[in-house]
């Protein structure tokens, strides 16, 4: 072997430096393995749901006959979890070990991320390049992705992928880095259809690049012909999943839906002013969600780019080769911020018709490439020119403009609730002030100019960028809490219902049904249920004589005449086949109370509580159109002073809809404070979310108890 071929085989000698980059990559670790432990099961449905679902399939599980009732989600993230759905029984084990893969891949980033900074900042050294590069990756979206077991952290993964094959191919093209790319992109796309603009800014740019002669024809070939095979196996897969597991076809989350949506944003005034309103809302919340480092590198991109245009115009003009005037640097901005571009514009169109607070101030879609703009905005005020003050005094006043489109938005929100999910990066400002959003500008303006002014002072010194990314780092971390509020509060909201699916594993073997109306629920427990086959309860002729049903609470009048086998909070246990005996009673325990004390297991009633009005109330019935007589069995005790006892009725809608409401006076007692009342309800419809309500005036000179509640129905 010649000395030569000796060179090129032996390993890079380690520099030391690096030590830096694997502390702070052990450091982001830890900072998001915080949650790991807090988390059980998926949380986010449907959307999580749709991951493991073509996971079970390609682990061999049967999932199928829950599938149709989750919309079709891409399945590049699938194709990760497989393995461990194949691998691991546990349901929590497998739930953790999926977050701790996020947490890996996001590793993975860390140290792209420091590769593509300093291409794309050449004067930055290893340490520098490493402390901008954490604070990208800990961007609050990121921190809060890792913790949720669905394609975002997978997306980010993709797409720095993508970006770092770029970056190598316009520095040292070969055919194997073309062809990766090539086959990153269609993977990509794989992952989630929504990366459709990133994958075209692929190609425009990989265009660009060879007809400058940055990159050969033949090397630009095999970029196309991998990425061709990589569309055609998408094809192939995703026509394979949609045949066994989506009877109705695989629409919603497609690319096809991005073109349907953005022909309704242009084919009237009204769809475009909404695109308009929801460009300005995204836009605005990414900002202040980055302290508006994002905006500033974007309008930094934006100055550089058109220099670049001219400069090169002019020395095309002079009689120059293309060749001799790209810069290979320019190109790698030029991508960054078309792939940028082109995902913001298509999470607009996404959620041009939004119906909640977050659609307008949806982040989620494009958060993938946040990271990158945040340490370049660092690095942009390390090397700010003149003309940068110029943009750093716009910052403002684009704010400004993105804040009022936003709030001329809201009045056509239908729903005023904030899905953190959907915008983690402000949800320590919803927290604080809502949808005012001139207090989100104080905030991210604030601190923008608190780094534009670290970054001035130290501006001969690379302490600038150290303190900028520590600054904007420790600002991350203490908003994240905020943001993974949804995760552990979603987590403990099914406490009860995995409690039961663990003691129904200890029951004989069954076939297992669930009501149809039983909501995100069926999707919790086929994942908890995971190597058994759950099958929607159509119709009771349906049923396996040998089976279990499982029901929301709502459905208790529906399935009386059902043996009751266990229940959670929020959920039943009933067997599958009716009993000969019919037992029309509520169970007591099903009503809520506002102290748990009140419900007494022992002799199975409910008893007043001095402090509180409601003797009970629920337990939020399904009840079909027709004619019900809910009979209440009724104590009363020290009755002597009172004038009016209280009332009892049957609601809807939060008590917005009443169906019979009946005082309670003394004189309707027995002697011994008895009352046996019926409530008739006469529903003209079905109506989900019926209560019964007892409430007493004076709790403190009254006491009260609930024997029993029975339900007769006109049949």
């Amino acid at each position: 072997m010649n000395e030569k071929t000796k060179q090129k085989r032996r390993l890079p000698a380690f520099d030391p430096r690096y030590i830096v980059t694997l502390i702070l990559a052990a450091v982001i670790f830890i900072l998001n393995y915080r949650i790991v432990g807090k988390c059980y099961s998926p949380f986010v449905y449907n959307d999580e749901m749709g991951y493991w679902m073509h996971a079970a399939e390609f682990a061999g599980l049967d999932w199928r006959g829950v599938s149709g009732t989750v919309a079709w989600y891409s399945y590049g993230y699938s194709l990760l979890l497989a393995p461990l759905v194949k691998l691991i029984k546990d349901t929590v084990v497998l739930y953790r070990a999926a977050l701790i893969m996020n947490i890996l891949m996001d590793e993975i980033c860390y140290f792209m991320y420091v590769y593509i900074i300093r291409r794309l900042f050449p004067k930055l050294g290893i340490i520098p390049a490493s402390v901008a590069a954490a604070a990208g990756m800990l961007y609050t979206s990121y921190q809060f992705n890792a913790g949720v077991a669905f394609s975002e952290t997978a997306l980010l993964m993709a797409a720095t992928i993508v970006v770092f094959l770029m970056v190598r191919i316009l520095e040292k093209p070969t055919y194997l880095n073309t062809a990766c790319l090539g086959i990153a992109s269609a993977y990509m796309y794989m992952v989630h259809n929504r990366t459709i603009g990133i994958v075209a800014s692929v190609v425009f740019v990989v265009f660009i690049a060879a007809v400058c002669r940055k990159i050969k024809l033949r090397h630009s070939g095999a970029f196309l012909i991998t990425l061709i095979a990589g569309f055609i196996a998408d094809k192939l897969i995703k026509g394979h999943l949609v045949s066994v597991l989506w009877d109705s076809g695989a629409s919603g989350n497609d690319a096809g839906s991005v073109f349907g949506r953005m022909k309704t944003a242009v084919s009237s005034v009204s769809g475009f002013k909404r695109l308009l309103g929801v460009m300005a809302g995204q836009g605005f919340a990414v900002s202040a969600g980055s302290f508006c480092l994002v905006l500033f590198a974007i309008l930094v991109m934006v100055r550089k780019g058109g220099i670049g245009f001219f400069k090169a115009g002019k020395a095309v003009k002079g009689g120059k080769k293309l060749s001799e005037v790209a810069d290979s640097r320019f190109l790698m901005f030029l991508f960054i911020f078309c792939a940028f571009a082109a995902t913001y514009l298509i999470s607009c169109i996404f959620m041009i018709e939004f119906k909640r607070i977050d659609h307008v101030l949806y982040t989620r879609y494009f958060d993938i490439l946040v990271g990158l703009f945040i340490m370049s905005g660092i690095c942009f005020l390390f090397e700010a020119e003149k003309w940068d003050l110029f943009l750093m005094m716009l910052v403002p006043f684009i704010m400004r403009i993105g804040a009022s489109g936003a709030n001329r938005t809201m009045p056509l929100v239908e729903d005023l609730t904030f899905n953190k999910v959907c915008a983690p990066p402000i949800c320590k400002l919803f927290e604080l002030s809502e949808r005012n959003f001139h207090a989100y500008i104080s905030y991210a303006v604030s601190w923008f100019f608190v780094l534009a002014a670290i970054s001035w002072f130290l501006r001969w010194k690379k302490l600038s960028i150290y303190v900028c990314s520590a600054v904007c780092a420790v600002l991350f971390i203490a908003n994240t809490p905020s943001a993974q509020l949804a995760i552990t509060v979603n987590q403990k909201a099914y406490e009860g219902d995995r409690a039961l699916c663990e003691r129904v594993k200890e029951l004989p073997e069954k076939h297992i049904y669930v009501m149809p109306d039983a909501g995100t629920f069926i999707s919790f427990l086929q994942y908890e249920m995971n190597d058994v086959r759950i099958d929607i309860a159509k119709s009771p002729e349906t049923f396996s004589e040998d089976g279990y049903l499982f029901a929301s609470v709502g459905n208790v009048v529906d399935l009386m005449g059902h043996e009751i086998i266990d229940r959670s909070d929020r959920h039943i246990l009933y067997s599958a086949e009716k009993t000969g005996s019919y037992d029309n009673r509520i169970p007591l325990d099903m009503m809520s109370v506002f102290d748990s004390s009140c419900y007494v297991e022992s002799e199975d009633m409910i008893e007043s509580a001095p402090e509180f009005n409601y003797l009970c109330y629920g337990p939020y019935m399904h009840l079909d159109k027709g004619s019900y007589t809910f009979s209440l069995d009724l104590d009363f005790d020290d009755m002597n002073k009172a004038e009016e006892i209280g009332y009892a009725e049957i609601n809807s809608d939060g008590g917005q809809t009443v169906y019979v409401h009946e005082e309670i006076t003394p004189d309707m007692l027995d002697k011994d404070g008895k009352l046996e009342l019926e409530l008739d309800a006469d529903l003209d419809r079905d109506v989900s979310g019926v209560e019964i309500v007892v409430f007493l005036y004076d709790p403190e000179t009254i006491y009260a108890q609930l024997n029993s509640i029975e339900v007769k129905t006109e049949d």
